[in-house]
C-alpha cells in the first residue's frame, strides 16, 4: 500500500495538481487583467481545508484532491450592474478569460517538449517493451520469459513496438516464434541477450497469445522522433531549434488528440466504449508507469496530458471552457442573453453526462486492471 502511494498516487496527484494550477492560473490572470473580480481560487475540491485572501481573492486549499476552480463575480450570468462582474464585460474579454486555461495547458506543453528537446536532442531511438507480468502455465512461462524481461526482438524484427508483438503473435499460433530479451542479473552490469522459443496459442478475452503483460519503457527522445517522423537526428543545446521542433510537437499531439477523441465520440454514439480509453484510474496507473522511469519520462507525459486537457476543454460541450465560449458566442449573435437559470441548466446537464462517462471509463479502468 505504501508502495502503490508513493509511486503511483503521489505522482498523479502531483501532475494533476499541476495540470489543473496551469489552466486555472490562465482564466486568473487574464480576469485580472480585464479588471474582472476572482471571489476564489480553489485547488483540489470542497470541502475546504483552509484558505487565505490576498488581493480581493481568496485562495483555498480543498480536501478532495482533484480539479480544481476560479469563480468569478458574475460567471452565472448575474451581477451585470457590478463592472467588476464577468457578465458585464464585452464579448471579447470574456472570451479570452475562457480561454486562457487553454491557452496555458497548451504554452506549458510547448515549454515542457522544447526544453526536452534542447537536453536530450531527437533521435530514432526504439521504443522498449518491458515484461511486468508472466501467466502461470502460458508459453511465455513455458518458453522462460521473467518478468522484467526487456524484449528487443521477435522473429526478424528489432525492437518491436506493443502491436508488433501483438500481431506477430497472433499470426504465429501454433508455430515456433522467436523472441529475443535482454535480462539484467543479480551483480552483473550488462544485461545478458538471451534468445527464447514460444509457440503462441489461441487468444482468449482474459488471455493473450503468450501469456504476458508488457510496460512500455518510455524514452522521450525516441517517442518524439517517432512522432515527427524526422530522418536525421537533432542535436541538443540549440534553443531555436528546440523551441520549433516544440511547436511542431505541439501541433502533432493535438493532431492526435482530436483524433482520437473523434474516434470516442463516434462510439459514444453507437453506444460503445472503446477498450482503450482511460479514465482517472487509467490515467493514475500511467503516471505511475512513467515516474518510474525517471522524471524526463514524467515530464513528457504531462506535457501529452496538458494538451489532452486543452483539446478536451475547448470542444463545445457543456459545462466545459468551450460549451461556455459557446454559449457567450450566441449571444454575442442573437444579442441577447440567456436567463442564468437557462444557462446553468445547460451546463449543469453537460456536467452530469460527463460525470456519467467518468465513472463508465472508470470502471472499465478497474476492469482492465483486475483483468477481467
Amino acid at each position: 500500500m505504501i508502495n502503490f502511494i508513493l509511486t503511483t498516487l503521489v505522482p498523479f496527484l502531483v501532475v494533476f495538481s499541476i495540470l489543473v494550477l496551469v489552466h486555472e492560473f490562465g482564466h486568473f490572470i487574464t480576469a485580472k487583467w480585464f479588471g474582472i473580480k476572482v471571489e476564489e481560487f480553489g485547488l483540489g475540491m470542497p470541502p475546504k481545508i483552509f484558505s487565505h485572501k490576498f488581493g480581493g481573492t481568496e485562495f483555498s486549499l480543498n480536501a478532495i484532491p482533484l480539479g480544481g476552480f476560479v469563480r468569478l463575480l458574475g460567471e452565472d450570468g448575474s451581477d451585470n450592474a457590478d463592472d467588476r462582474s464577468f457578465a458585464s464585460k464585452p464579448y471579447l474579454p470574456r472570451a479570452i478569460v475562457l480561454v486562457a486555461g487553454v491557452t496555458m495547458n497548451i504554452l506549458i506543453a510547448w515549454l515542457l517538449f522544447s526544453f526536452l528537446i534542447f537536453t536530450q536532442g531527437i533521435d530514432r531511438h526504439p521504443t522498449l517493451l518491458q515484461v511486468s507480468q508472466v501467466q502461470q502455465n502460458s508459453p511465455a512461462s513455458i518458453a522462460g520469459l521473467l518478468e522484467n524481461d526487456i524484449i528487443v526482438g521477435i522473429n526478424d524484427k528489432k525492437f518491436p513496438t506493443g502491436n508488433d508483438f501483438t500481431q506477430t503473435a497472433l499470426a504465429s499460433v501454433g508455430r515456433s516464434l522467436s523472441i529475443v530479451v535482454e535480462r539484467s542479473l543479480p551483480n552483473e552490469k550488462t544485461p545478458q541477450t538471451v534468445s527464447l522459443i514460444v509457440i503462441p496459442r489461441e487468444q482468449t478475452e482474459k488471455e493473450g497469445a503468450i501469456g504476458v503483460s508488457l510496460d512500455l519503457l518510455l524514452l522521450p527522445s525516441g517517442q518524439i522522433g517517432d512522432m515527427l517522423q524526422l530522418d536525421t537526428p537533432v542535436e541538443p543545446g540549440n534553443m531555436l531549434s528546440s523551441a520549433y521542433y516544440g511547436a511542431i510537437l505541439n501541433g502533432a499531439v493535438v493532431v492526435n488528440t482530436v483524433q482520437s477523441l473523434g474516434v470516442l465520440f463516434v462510439n459514444l454514439i453507437q453506444a460503445t466504449l472503446p477498450k482503450d480509453v482511460a479514465g482517472p484510474i487509467g490515467i493514475m496507473q500511467i503516471v505511475g508507469v512513467h515516474a518510474q522511469f525517471g522524471f524526463l519520462n514524467l515530464m513528457f507525459l504531462v506535457g501529452i496530458l496538458s494538451i489532452n486537457l486543452a483539446v478536451l476543454n475547448i470542444l463545445p460541450i457543456p459545462a466545459l471552457d468551450g460549451g461556455r465560449i459557446a454559449v457567450i458566442t450566441v449571444e454575442k449573435l442573437v444579442h441577447k442573453k440567456l436567463p442564468p437559470n437557462v444557462e446553468a441548466a445547460i451546463h449543469t446537464s453537460g456536467f452530469l453526462l460527463l460525470l456519467a462517462l467518468v465513472i463508465a471509463v472508470s470502471f472499465q479502468d478497474i476492469a482492465r486492471i483486475l483483468n477481467f
